[in-house]
């Protein structure tokens, strides 16, 4: 298993490996459950699943492969869902480090995503997270 790096010490243009994930109805529920939306899918007709949830779960897939300082923030995120997603859809993720700055004490890092489905390919999300890391010390 390859190391995984920290998030602090990629340049602009880093490419997080490609990963996938698969919103089951056991996925979206526990979502809701942790987001406080009950514990079942919450949608008119019940098969789609909702933003939060494609954004979150899209953030996780590219956060799991890097390495998050103490006190990181997510203090942005910039958001198109392009399409509904149905309950059980497989999205392919894609992302990189669109930017990464210090500025008084802090380095903020941008991170564009792309998700789209597994099969046919059509680009469903895109998006920009941008969090905030406080420069220790050690780091300066």
């Amino acid at each position: 298993m390859t190391e995984r790096p920290t998030i602090t010490d990629l340049p602009a243009g880093w490419k997080f490996p490609p990963g996938s994930v698969e919103f089951s109805r056991d996925a979206v529920n526990q979502y809701n459950a942790a987001v406080g939306k009950g514990g079942e899918v919450a949608t008119p007709d019940g098969e789609i699943a909702p933003a939060g949830a494609v954004v979150t779960l899209c953030n996780g897939v590219c956060l799991e492969n890097v390495i998050l300082p103490p006190r990181t923030l997510h203090i942005g995120q910039d958001v198109e869902i392009l399409g509904a997603i149905p309950i059980g859809t497989t999205l392919d993720v894609r992302a990189e480090i669109h930017s990464s700055q210090e500025h008084r004490g802090v380095r903020i890092v941008a991170i564009d995503m792309f998700a789209s489905t597994a099969f046919e390919g059509a680009e469903r999300f895109v998006g920009r997270a941008t969090l905030m890391i406080p420069v220790t010390d050690e780091e300066a």
